[in-house]
Formats: C-alpha cells, structure tokens, sequence
C-alpha cells in the first residue's frame, strides 16, 4: 500500500488490508445528507459516499453500497435481523409458527416487503414466552381466575389473492378474552390497514374488484367479539378506493359494501371505528319472539365511531353471515332470519341458509339486533313432491306471500296484477306507503293500495294509462319481468353476468313490447330468464306457483 490512506467519514487505516480491500459495518442513520446517495434499485434505500484521501490520489472518491435502515428494505432487514436474535425454544409453538409463516411470506415489491415486514413486527410482539402462561412454580397459592389480556395481540398481514376478477387483501389479528366477560377485542394497526389499502389500490388499477379482510381469531367460547379500527385507516380506505371491508369472526362474518364505508368514513371524525358482534341471551326475548328463536343464535351487531353508534347505513348495505346447523327435521326454506325491533316485534329480512357454508346469509341497511328463526309454513294444495313446493314454502316462510283461502295457497290460480306488486315488493324489503297522498284512481282501499302508492312513487309501475293500473287483472310475463327489472333498478341490484342465450335466440322476441324488451333483454343475457321450448311468451299470463319460482329463482340464488 502506497502512501497513509485516511478514510474522512473516521474509519482509519486498520481496516485496510494488504490488498487495499476494506469492510466495515456503519449505522447510516448518524450521517448528514452529503454522505448519503439514494440507492439505484426500486427496493434499496440510501448508500452511503466515502471520501478518501491519499498523498498519489490513486485511491480517490469510491461508493460502497451499505443500505440506510430506514427504507423499505432496510426496515424488513431490521425486522429479520430481530426475529433471528429470537430463540425458539424460550416461546411457545403457536407463536413461534406464526413468526415463522411471516419470515417464509414473499418480497420480491415494494408491497410484499411493507406486509413481510409488519407480518415480522406483529409476529414478535405476539411471541409468547413458555413461561408466561405457566402455573405457579413454588408453594404459593393458585391463580386467583382473574382475567388475562394480552396487551399486544398479533396481527399478521399476508399477500393478496385474486379469484374470479376480485382481489382479496387480507389481515389476521388475534383477539384478547376477557374470560369474567366473555368479550374478545383486537385493535388492527394502521401499519397492517395501510398495507392493505395500498394491495387495494393496485388491484382498483389492474381493473380488479377490491376487498379488504380482517380475519380476527378468537377463543370459541367468547360471547362477543370487538375490533378497533384507526378512524384514519377508515377514512383513507373510505377515499382512496371503492373497497368493499370484510370482518371475518368466531361469531359471524360482517361484509360493508364501499357506501357503508363512506357513511362510517363521515363519522370517524369523532374518534376510532369499532365494530362488534356480541351474543344476546335469549331469555331477554319476549314470548312470542322465543316461540320462534328458541335456542338458536341471537346477535347485537354494532359499528360506532367513537361514542357514536352507526345505526343507519344511509342507502349502503353490509352482508352478514352467521354459522349455523340445521336441526333434526328442520327445512332449509323455513330458516328465516329476523330483525327485532324496540318493540320485540320480528321482521323477516332477505336472507337464507346456505347449505354450502353451513351459513345463514342475509343483507341489511342498519345494524340492531338479529335472530335466526325458524318457521314452516305449509298449505294443503302445496305437496312435498310439487315442483314449486321449496318455493312456496320460502316466500311463505317469510310472510312474502299468502294463501288465497283458509289453509289453501291456490298454485294454479293465475296472478294478479295487484298480488304481484305486493309479492314483488315484500320480497325486496321496498316498504309500502303509510299515508300515501298520491295513487293510481283504481288503486281502492285494499291490501295493495299502499304498496301501489309506494311503487308509482319509486316508478316501479307507470299503469296502463289515465291513472289507472288495473290490480285485478292477470299480469303478463313481460309485465312482471318489467316491473321486476324497475324494482331492481331502485335497489341498484340488476343481475349481472353472462349467461348462454341471447333475446334473439327466441323465436317470440318480436312479439315483446317495446317498453318490456330492455327488462327481459338483461334477464334473458344474464341466465335470470331461461324460457321453455325456445320461447319467452311475452304476453301469457302465470300462475302463482310460476310467479312464486321466479322471485324464489332471484332472492335464493
């Protein structure tokens, strides 16, 4: 080596060798910028200049590539660098898998290196130690049974999945039992929702439907699960994408549709989001309400910000899923699933079993307290064997249709224009006028009038002219497709998707009328119509047990 070679950042000359190589480990966080150069790669941080002095200058100005630890991967190789000071042997089996799925998770973007690094973080935080949990090691008395809560629960954020054009960011986080009150609650870090917002956000971009998870793990014998959500994570999910959010529990599973998300966005001003599904003892039902719950499950589910609890979901909708097992005998039609009110009243909601799932599935606008009931209704002209028997006793089940006389539901009697109206409408939930002001001339003083306020209103129905809508005259296929596809407009629920047909595959498409062809035009490209033999007949009228499949058709498939 020529000449006394002096390093300016204060590493000297010891660490030269022979060959005039040199290595040294710095903590790049202590220079000032003009030591520090951004790194070349989308995934590195900064590198740092080293100036070194020689009396020849041979040596002159080199760049060694030492990596800030304040970068993407800089915080990933701190997290590393933490689980691998870890010792296995000092945490229990479940805690260490954990730490060991989230090291195994891949980082190859920038993405996958945020998550791989918090899923790292919330892993350690969550070890627990084999001795933490242990009983008493001396002579001292047992456990006094008072709770325990863990003050950090994991939380755990894996890659995205895509399936069928939906992309999937999800997080787990396991929830503290508070064993004297059977509550589990869980916070979910801004870390881990921004992680997922940013996987939302770039599967919005590919052209994806976006939906964030959060799966919670809690104890099988909690009564109620609660999770807590930065209201800043909230609002930038509410604002940033069009995501739907899912919370998936012990309890049930509760789905926010992106307008729910906005309305809960508006009022996470007021502080942190928390969401809760908590078992209701059903002895606090009235009489009449357990004739019908019995000892199936009842849940409160609640959403506040803050102090403030979310009741109404102003036009948004949340999906709720709530296991459940059908009881020896019990058909799957009559499982309802029930709203009680204030006043212990129980109001049948859109909803049904889901044999594949094991699941009742059901959509709401509010949040309150919901039951699963279970109500056979049966007529003595509806046989087991009929084709239209499961229908029929789905409707009735949910008080969507009735019979036309004392024990008889009249199958083959044609439908009425009046009767479909009311049909139509139950079975959407769409409430009928309470003091309507403003009705069709015909529309009498009957079981339908209301119902009829409330379809002109909604331009469910327009009438057949001259203010008038005819309720006892039997309605024609394209009349019920049409009044269908409006009601469905105003729920925003038009049936989407491909089926195998198209309208001018039937040889009867020109006989529909001009104002019907765009409803049955999208049920028949959707796979909701299907007709029979080639042929959509337009224009002939249905019986009640056919007008009673079609709507089974639509709220059960």
């Amino acid at each position: 080596m020529s000449g006394k070679l002096i390093i300016s950042v204060g590493i000297g000359p010891e660490v030269i060798s022979s060959d005039n190589r040199f290595s040294f480990s710095v903590d790049l966080s202590t220079f000032d910028d003009k030591y520090r150069v951004p790194g070349t790669g989308h995934d590195q941080g900064y590198q740092l200049m080293i100036v070194v002095r020689d009396e020849d200058y041979r040596f002159g100005t080199c760049l060694l590539t030492y990596y800030l630890v304040d970068g993407a991967v800089g915080d990933l190789i701190a997290a590393k660098a933490a689980a691998n000071a870890k010792v296995q042997a000092n945490y229990t089996t479940a805690s260490w898998a954990i730490l060991t799925t989230a090291l195994a998770l891949p980082e190859t973007t920038t993405d996958e290196i945020v998550a791989k690094t918090a899923a790292i973080n919330n892993a350690i935080a969550g070890l627990v130690s084999v001795t933490s949990g242990g009983g008493s090691s001396g002579g001292g008395s047992s456990s006094s049974g008072a709770p325990t809560t863990p003050t950090a629960p994991p939380t755990t954020t894996t890659p995205p999945t895509t399936t069928d054009g939906t992309t999937t960011a999800s997080t787990s986080t396991t929830a503290a039992l508070d064993s004297a009150t059977g509550k589990a609650t869980a916070p979910v870090s801004t870390t881990a929702m921004e992680a997922m917002i940013t996987q939302a956000k770039t599967a919005e971009a590919a052209g994806q439907k976006a939906v964030v998870e959060i799966k919670v793990e809690a104890a099988p014998e909690a009564k109620a699960v609660e999770i807590a959500i930065p209201k800043t994570s909230i609002m930038n999910l509410a604002t940033e994408t069009q995501a739907n959010v899912t919370v998936n529990t012990v309890l049930a599973t509760v789905t926010f549709d992106n307008k729910v998300l906005q309305t809960i966005s508006n009022a996470a001003s007021t502080g942190d989001v928390s969401i809760s599904v908590a078992s209701v003892d059903a002895g606090s039902l009235s009489p009449q309400a357990l004739a019908v719950v019995a000892d199936r499950p009842v849940y409160n589910f609640s959403v506040k910000a803050g102090d403030t609890e979310i009741s109404s979901f102003e036009g948004g909708k949340a999906r709720l899923s709530i296991p459940y097992t059908p009881k020896p005998g019990e058909k799957e039609e009559a499982i309802v699933v029930y709203y009680i009110d204030n006043n212990q009243n129980l109001i049948a909601v859109r909803g049904a079993f889901n044999p594949a799932t094991n699941t009742v599935d059901f959509e709401t606008t509010h949040f309150s307290i919901y039951a699963i009931g279970y109500n056979d209704v049966s007529f003595e002209d509806v046989k087991d064997t009929d084709w239209y028997s499961n229908a029929i006793g789905f409707l009735a089940a949910r008080d969507i249709v009735k019979g036309v006389e004392s024990g008889r539901f009249g199958p083959t009697q044609q439908m009425t224009r009046g009767q479909f109206v009311v049909m139509m409408m139950k079975a959407y939930g769409i409430d009928p006028e309470q003091n309507p002001t403003i009705n069709f001339a015909d529309a009498g003083n009957t079981y339908y009038t209301n119902y009829l306020a409330a379809a002109k209103n909604l331009k469910i129905v327009s009438g057949i002219g001259d203010n008038m809508y005819a309720p006892e005259r039997f309605i024609t296929r394209q009349e019920m497709f049409t009044m269908l596809y409006n009601a469905l407009k105003v729920i925003e629920e038009l049936p989407e998707g491909s089926g195998d047909r198209n309208l001018e595959s039937f040889s009867d498409a020109d006989g529909i009328a001009s104002w019907a062809k765009p409803a049955i035009k999208l049920f028949v490209e959707t796979g909701t119509v299907s007709g029979s033999n080639g042929l959509l007949r337009p224009l002939a009228t249905s019986s009640r047990a056919e007008m009673a499949q079609v709507l089974y058709n639509l709220l059960h498939g």
